[in-house]
């Protein structure tokens, strides 16, 4: 079944799930916000296995499966941009695969959602810059909420870092953190406006 996104109704929310503990912790964070998620229509995007698993799983537990309901779901996989353990000379071209395949995800599939929410690792990054470009020349509007790890207490992530630069909201779910904001502050509050 084509993915295509509808242009009216519930908002979309894109959410990436970076595999292994990202994507854990990325559906723990969704499960204290899903009362509120089930009246948008939810766009995973992933690069692995087990996180279009749980995604999927995810959807078919915290969702309504009722014909009359105005949401409609949908998981996309992405072109992974640094695989483990790869080297940082050859991630220079698999980068730039993902960046272009995340270009094509977000034209043809995803269209301008509400909200992009990310937590890492470096793929998230590249979903960021393509979503970014698109909205330099006019095409989306989407900003993005980064949600640092809960394992990282004192200091940021390179790619919490970076996301930064580019834009994007950041947020940590400790105090130790030096700048950011807190995740309660912002992800909840954003979302029970936009509901």
């Amino acid at each position: 079944m084509k993915n295509t996104p509808l242009s009216g109704g519930p908002q979309q929310i894109l959410i990436y799930l970076g595999s292994g503990g990202h994507t854990t912790e990325m559906m723990l964070l969704l499960k204290e916000i899903d009362d509120i998620l089930v009246h948008c229509r939810i766009i995973f995007m992933c690069s692995d296995d087990r996180s279009e698993r749980m995604a999927r799983e995810w959807m078919a537990a915290s969702l309504p499966t009722s014909s009359s309901s105005p949401s409609v779901h949908y998981v996309h996989r992405i072109y992974r941009a640094r695989a483990v353990k790869q080297s940082y000379v050859t991630s220079i071209f698999t980068s730039a695969i993902s960046f272009f395949h995340c270009l094509y995800v977000l034209l043809l599939h995803v269209g301008n959602p509400k909200m992009l929410l990310i937590n890492g690792p470096g793929t998230s990054l590249i979903l960021l810059l393509a979503l970014r470009v698109l909205n330099f020349i006019c095409l989306t509007t989407t900003p993005t909420i980064y949600a640092e790890s809960v394992c990282r207490v004192k200091r940021w992530s390179l790619t919490g870092k970076l996301v930064g630069l580019v834009g994007a909201r950041k947020c940590k779910m400790w105090k130790g953190l030096k700048g950011g904001e807190s995740i309660e502050g912002v992800l909840f509050r954003r979302h029970t406006k936009s509901s």
